[in-house]
């Protein structure tokens, strides 16, 4: 269950995330709140797949923010989201998928 995180911050809150992973059925991590005080908000999500699978993502509690998306195998799911996804404070950002494959997810938004 191989996965890496990125956490490159853009400054005035907001972020861009990258989290690749060759096993997510046990959800991971794809941010950790940064502040205790704030939500973040999703603004654009990125996922690719080289399985075909189910993917959600989620709180830390386990609300479905996004999802389920059914991806095929070698798919590319992408939306800018509007309104953008309210991740509630002081919740980390999840991705869990049904099956174990390769998964690359990328989200950008702020903290607010």
């Amino acid at each position: 269950m191989a996965h890496s995180s990125s956490r490159p911050e853009t400054g005035n809150g907001s972020f861009s995330t990258v989290v690749a992973s060759s096993d997510a059925t046990t959800a991971v991590t794809i941010r950790a709140q940064a502040d205790s005080t704030l939500k973040m908000l999703l603004s654009d999500t990125v996922i690719s797949t080289d399985t075909a699978m189910n993917l959600t993502i989620k709180d830390a509690d386990g609300t479905n923010l996004i999802g389920p998306l059914y991806m095929p195998a070698n798919s590319v799911f992408s939306k800018t989201w509007d309104p953008a996804i309210v991740c509630p404070v002081n919740k980390d950002l999840k991705i869990l998928a049904s099956t174990a494959g390769n998964i690359s997810a990328t989200v950008t938004g702020y903290d607010a």
